[in-house]
Protein backbone atom coordinates (compact mmCIF):
# COMPACT_ATOMS: atom_id res chain seq x y z
CA UNK A 1 0.00 0.00 0.00
CA UNK A 2 1.24 3.37 -1.34
CA UNK A 3 0.06 7.06 0.04
CA UNK A 4 -1.04 8.79 -2.92
CA UNK A 5 -0.38 12.46 -3.44
CA UNK A 6 -3.18 14.09 -5.50
CA UNK A 7 -4.04 17.25 -7.67
CA UNK A 8 -6.74 19.59 -7.12
CA UNK A 9 -8.35 21.07 -10.77
CA UNK A 10 -9.25 24.40 -10.10
CA UNK A 11 -11.63 24.75 -12.41
CA UNK A 12 -14.18 27.99 -12.43
CA UNK A 13 -17.56 25.96 -11.21
CA UNK A 14 -15.53 24.41 -8.42
CA UNK A 15 -16.41 24.84 -4.94
CA UNK A 16 -14.47 26.79 -2.59
CA UNK A 17 -15.37 25.35 0.57
CA UNK A 18 -16.63 21.25 -0.27
CA UNK A 19 -13.38 19.97 -0.01
CA UNK A 20 -12.33 21.59 3.03
CA UNK A 21 -15.92 20.35 5.06
CA UNK A 22 -16.12 16.89 3.81
CA UNK A 23 -12.34 15.78 4.22
CA UNK A 24 -10.54 18.76 5.82
CA UNK A 25 -8.71 19.56 2.50
CA UNK A 26 -7.19 23.74 3.27
CA UNK A 27 -7.96 25.99 0.42
CA UNK A 28 -5.39 28.72 1.10
CA UNK A 29 -5.27 30.22 -2.11
CA UNK A 30 -9.06 30.42 -1.99
CA UNK A 31 -9.72 29.18 -5.47
CA UNK A 32 -12.85 26.92 -6.87
CA UNK A 33 -11.63 23.22 -5.71
CA UNK A 34 -13.59 21.55 -8.41
CA UNK A 35 -12.09 18.09 -9.08
CA UNK A 36 -9.39 15.58 -7.10
CA UNK A 37 -8.11 12.84 -9.44
CA UNK A 38 -6.36 10.09 -7.91
CA UNK A 39 -4.99 8.14 -10.85
CA UNK A 40 -2.71 8.02 -13.39
CA UNK A 41 -4.20 10.33 -16.22
CA UNK A 42 -1.30 12.13 -18.30
CA UNK A 43 -2.87 15.35 -17.31
CA UNK A 44 -2.81 15.30 -13.32
CA UNK A 45 -1.32 12.20 -12.31
CA UNK A 46 -1.19 10.82 -9.17
CA UNK A 47 2.51 10.97 -6.77
CA UNK A 48 3.04 8.13 -5.31
CA UNK A 49 5.91 8.28 -2.01
CA UNK A 50 8.12 5.52 -1.86
CA UNK A 51 10.65 5.83 0.77
CA UNK A 52 10.70 9.27 0.78
CA UNK A 53 10.92 9.62 -2.74
CA UNK A 54 8.09 10.82 -5.29
CA UNK A 55 7.52 9.16 -8.20
CA UNK A 56 4.53 9.79 -10.86
CA UNK A 57 1.99 6.92 -10.90
CA UNK A 58 1.75 7.02 -14.87
CA UNK A 59 5.54 6.83 -15.38
CA UNK A 60 5.81 3.84 -12.37
CA UNK A 61 3.30 2.43 -14.15
CA UNK A 62 4.76 2.88 -17.37
CA UNK A 63 8.36 1.15 -15.90
CA UNK A 64 6.77 -1.48 -13.95
CA UNK A 65 2.89 -1.91 -15.39
CA UNK A 66 3.18 -6.23 -15.06
CA UNK A 67 4.29 -6.24 -11.26
CA UNK A 68 1.37 -2.53 -10.61
CA UNK A 69 -1.02 -3.70 -12.98
CA UNK A 70 -1.10 -7.46 -13.49
CA UNK A 71 -0.05 -9.12 -16.81
CA UNK A 72 -3.57 -9.35 -17.76
CA UNK A 73 -4.86 -6.10 -17.10
CA UNK A 74 -1.26 -4.49 -18.60
CA UNK A 75 -1.76 -6.24 -21.64
CA UNK A 76 -5.62 -5.63 -22.18
CA UNK A 77 -5.46 -1.55 -21.41
CA UNK A 78 -1.50 -1.36 -23.40
CA UNK A 79 0.25 -0.74 -19.93
CA UNK A 80 -1.93 1.93 -18.47
CA UNK A 81 -4.38 2.00 -15.78
CA UNK A 82 -7.82 1.72 -17.11
CA UNK A 83 -9.61 4.05 -14.49
CA UNK A 84 -9.67 7.66 -13.36
CA UNK A 85 -11.17 8.11 -9.63
CA UNK A 86 -12.20 11.66 -8.87
CA UNK A 87 -13.94 13.98 -5.97
CA UNK A 88 -15.91 16.79 -7.99
CA UNK A 89 -17.65 19.51 -6.38
CA UNK A 90 -19.89 21.53 -8.27
CA UNK A 91 -21.11 25.35 -6.96
CA UNK A 92 -21.86 26.31 -10.08
CA UNK A 93 -22.83 24.17 -13.86
CA UNK A 94 -20.48 22.22 -15.74
CA UNK A 95 -21.23 22.55 -19.26
CA UNK A 96 -23.22 20.36 -21.13
CA UNK A 97 -20.86 17.52 -22.31
CA UNK A 98 -20.79 14.51 -23.92
CA UNK A 99 -17.58 11.57 -24.23
CA UNK A 100 -16.83 10.26 -27.19
CA UNK A 101 -17.24 6.47 -27.85
CA UNK A 102 -13.84 4.04 -27.86
CA UNK A 103 -13.76 4.54 -32.03
CA UNK A 104 -14.72 8.02 -32.12
CA UNK A 105 -11.85 8.57 -29.05
CA UNK A 106 -9.17 7.40 -31.07
CA UNK A 107 -10.14 8.45 -34.26
CA UNK A 108 -10.62 12.20 -32.51
CA UNK A 109 -7.38 11.68 -30.77
CA UNK A 110 -5.51 10.64 -34.01
CA UNK A 111 -6.78 13.72 -36.14
CA UNK A 112 -5.90 16.17 -34.13
CA UNK A 113 -2.77 14.92 -33.53
CA UNK A 114 -2.08 15.28 -36.78
CA UNK A 115 -3.55 18.74 -37.14
CA UNK A 116 -0.73 19.51 -34.68
CA UNK A 117 -3.14 20.83 -31.96
CA UNK A 118 -1.02 21.10 -28.42
CA UNK A 119 -2.60 19.24 -25.95
CA UNK A 120 -2.93 21.55 -24.26
CA UNK A 121 -4.70 23.84 -26.59
CA UNK A 122 -8.10 25.88 -25.80
CA UNK A 123 -9.65 23.95 -29.13
CA UNK A 124 -7.95 20.40 -28.40
CA UNK A 125 -10.73 18.35 -27.38
CA UNK A 126 -9.34 15.11 -27.69
CA UNK A 127 -6.77 14.91 -24.58
CA UNK A 128 -6.11 10.80 -25.30
CA UNK A 129 -7.74 7.80 -27.10
CA UNK A 130 -10.53 7.01 -24.56
CA UNK A 131 -13.99 6.55 -24.10
CA UNK A 132 -15.17 8.23 -20.66
CA UNK A 133 -17.86 6.38 -19.24
CA UNK A 134 -18.48 7.35 -15.87
CA UNK A 135 -20.48 6.94 -12.63
CA UNK A 136 -21.36 9.44 -10.47
CA UNK A 137 -21.82 8.75 -6.47
CA UNK A 138 -23.17 11.52 -4.55
CA UNK A 139 -21.97 12.88 -1.31
CA UNK A 140 -24.73 16.02 -0.87
CA UNK A 141 -27.36 16.37 -2.41
CA UNK A 142 -26.38 16.36 -6.36
CA UNK A 143 -28.32 18.20 -9.12
CA UNK A 144 -27.77 16.76 -12.81
CA UNK A 145 -28.55 16.65 -16.02
CA UNK A 146 -28.42 13.10 -17.99
CA UNK A 147 -29.61 11.88 -20.91
CA UNK A 148 -33.20 12.93 -23.30
CA UNK A 149 -36.39 13.50 -21.71
CA UNK A 150 -39.01 11.09 -23.26
CA UNK A 151 -39.69 13.31 -26.88
CA UNK A 152 -43.35 13.67 -25.95
CA UNK A 153 -42.62 15.07 -22.61
CA UNK A 154 -39.99 17.68 -23.95
CA UNK A 155 -42.23 19.01 -26.57
CA UNK A 156 -45.35 19.25 -23.80
CA UNK A 157 -42.89 21.73 -21.94
CA UNK A 158 -41.15 23.56 -25.40
CA UNK A 159 -45.16 24.33 -26.64
CA UNK A 160 -45.15 27.57 -25.11
CA UNK A 161 -42.21 28.36 -27.48
CA UNK A 162 -43.27 27.19 -31.03
CA UNK A 163 -43.53 30.81 -32.38
CA UNK A 164 -40.02 31.28 -31.69
CA UNK A 165 -38.31 29.11 -34.13
CA UNK A 166 -40.06 27.20 -36.69
CA UNK A 167 -37.77 23.42 -35.60
CA UNK A 168 -39.51 24.02 -32.01
CA UNK A 169 -43.23 24.07 -33.10
CA UNK A 170 -41.68 20.65 -35.91
CA UNK A 171 -40.74 18.85 -32.77
CA UNK A 172 -43.49 19.96 -30.75
CA UNK A 173 -46.00 18.79 -33.65
CA UNK A 174 -43.86 15.35 -33.90
CA UNK A 175 -41.68 14.58 -31.55
CA UNK A 176 -39.02 12.34 -33.00
CA UNK A 177 -35.33 12.26 -32.82
CA UNK A 178 -34.55 13.54 -36.49
CA UNK A 179 -36.66 16.86 -35.10
CA UNK A 180 -35.49 16.62 -31.98
CA UNK A 181 -31.59 16.75 -33.62
CA UNK A 182 -32.91 19.90 -36.08
CA UNK A 183 -34.58 21.51 -32.98
CA UNK A 184 -31.15 20.70 -30.92
CA UNK A 185 -28.49 22.81 -33.13
CA UNK A 186 -30.91 25.56 -34.32
CA UNK A 187 -31.66 26.76 -30.44
CA UNK A 188 -27.95 26.63 -30.25
CA UNK A 189 -27.23 28.50 -33.12
CA UNK A 190 -29.60 31.52 -32.42
CA UNK A 191 -27.79 34.53 -32.35
CA UNK A 192 -28.73 38.23 -32.04
CA UNK A 193 -31.93 39.84 -31.29
CA UNK A 194 -33.76 36.30 -31.88
CA UNK A 195 -31.41 34.60 -29.33
CA UNK A 196 -32.69 37.75 -26.92
CA UNK A 197 -36.13 37.38 -27.80
CA UNK A 198 -36.10 33.42 -26.50
CA UNK A 199 -33.86 33.74 -23.97
CA UNK A 200 -36.23 36.25 -22.48
CA UNK A 201 -39.62 34.47 -23.03
CA UNK A 202 -38.32 30.92 -21.44
CA UNK A 203 -37.20 33.16 -18.49
CA UNK A 204 -40.38 35.08 -18.04
CA UNK A 205 -42.17 31.67 -18.13
CA UNK A 206 -40.01 30.29 -15.76
CA UNK A 207 -40.64 33.21 -13.48
CA UNK A 208 -44.18 32.66 -13.71
CA UNK A 209 -43.68 28.55 -13.06
CA UNK A 210 -41.45 29.40 -10.30
CA UNK A 211 -43.85 31.01 -8.74
CA UNK A 212 -45.83 28.26 -8.30
CA UNK A 213 -43.42 25.76 -7.30
CA UNK A 214 -42.02 27.86 -4.27
CA UNK A 215 -46.02 27.57 -3.12
CA UNK A 216 -45.84 23.85 -3.49
CA UNK A 217 -42.16 23.81 -1.85
CA UNK A 218 -43.84 25.87 1.47
CA UNK A 219 -46.27 22.60 2.09
CA UNK A 220 -43.61 20.83 1.81
CA UNK A 221 -40.07 21.46 3.02
CA UNK A 222 -38.07 18.83 2.68
CA UNK A 223 -39.75 17.81 -0.97
CA UNK A 224 -36.89 17.70 -3.45
CA UNK A 225 -35.73 20.84 -6.23
CA UNK A 226 -38.14 20.76 -9.26
CA UNK A 227 -37.38 21.97 -12.50
CA UNK A 228 -37.76 25.84 -12.21
CA UNK A 229 -35.76 25.76 -9.10
CA UNK A 230 -33.05 24.44 -10.81
CA UNK A 231 -33.96 26.21 -14.17
CA UNK A 232 -33.35 29.54 -11.71
CA UNK A 233 -29.89 29.09 -10.49
CA UNK A 234 -29.08 27.86 -13.45
CA UNK A 235 -29.83 31.26 -15.21
CA UNK A 236 -27.80 33.02 -12.79
CA UNK A 237 -24.62 30.94 -14.15
CA UNK A 238 -25.49 31.11 -17.66
CA UNK A 239 -27.62 33.95 -18.18
CA UNK A 240 -27.52 34.69 -21.94
CA UNK A 241 -26.84 31.00 -23.04
CA UNK A 242 -28.88 29.27 -25.26
CA UNK A 243 -28.21 26.13 -23.60
CA UNK A 244 -30.84 27.06 -20.88
CA UNK A 245 -33.38 25.44 -23.40
CA UNK A 246 -31.64 21.97 -22.50
CA UNK A 247 -33.36 21.92 -19.16
CA UNK A 248 -36.95 21.22 -21.36
CA UNK A 249 -34.77 18.69 -23.47
CA UNK A 250 -32.60 16.55 -20.77
CA UNK A 251 -33.37 14.49 -17.85
CA UNK A 252 -32.68 17.19 -14.71
CA UNK A 253 -32.48 14.34 -11.73
CA UNK A 254 -31.66 14.92 -8.21
CA UNK A 255 -30.13 12.37 -6.56
CA UNK A 256 -29.83 12.10 -2.47
CA UNK A 257 -26.73 11.37 -0.47
CA UNK A 258 -25.66 7.43 -1.27
CA UNK A 259 -27.48 7.70 -4.67
CA UNK A 260 -25.38 7.10 -8.02
CA UNK A 261 -26.08 7.47 -12.11
CA UNK A 262 -24.47 6.42 -14.39
CA UNK A 263 -23.52 8.25 -17.58
CA UNK A 264 -22.76 6.21 -20.67
CA UNK A 265 -20.21 7.39 -23.68
CA UNK A 266 -21.88 10.02 -26.31
CA UNK A 267 -24.88 10.64 -23.76
CA UNK A 268 -25.78 14.35 -23.13
CA UNK A 269 -25.60 15.57 -19.66
CA UNK A 270 -24.32 18.22 -17.44
CA UNK A 271 -23.33 18.36 -13.82
CA UNK A 272 -25.37 21.73 -11.72
CA UNK A 273 -24.76 21.29 -8.10
CA UNK A 274 -23.60 19.05 -5.18
CA UNK A 275 -20.33 16.89 -4.57
CA UNK A 276 -19.64 13.71 -5.28
CA UNK A 277 -17.06 10.57 -6.06
CA UNK A 278 -17.01 9.35 -9.46
CA UNK A 279 -14.82 6.59 -11.37
CA UNK A 280 -14.85 6.71 -14.74
CA UNK A 281 -12.51 5.07 -17.73
CA UNK A 282 -8.64 6.98 -17.72
CA UNK A 283 -10.00 10.35 -20.11
CA UNK A 284 -10.32 13.47 -20.28
CA UNK A 285 -12.45 13.99 -23.45
CA UNK A 286 -14.59 16.40 -23.10
CA UNK A 287 -17.17 18.09 -26.19
CA UNK A 288 -19.02 21.11 -25.28
CA UNK A 289 -22.62 21.32 -26.55
CA UNK A 290 -24.20 24.46 -24.23
CA UNK A 291 -24.10 26.12 -20.94
CA UNK A 292 -20.27 26.86 -22.04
Amino acid sequence: MYLLKNQIQNYSWGSKTAFKQLFSLDNFEDKPQAELWMGAHCSAPSKIIIDTKEYALDQLIEDNGAKLLGIKTQQKYANTLPFLFKILSAEHALSIQVHPSLENAKKGFASENKAGIALNAFNRNFKDANHKPELIYALTPFIAMNGFRPFTQSASLLAPFVDLEPSIAAFVAMPTACNLEIMFLNLLKLEGDLKKIALNKLKAHAQKLLAQELLTQELSPAAKPKLWSIFNKVVEDYPDDMGLFSLLILNVIVLDPNEAMFIDAQTPHAYIHGTGLEIMANSDNVLRAGLT
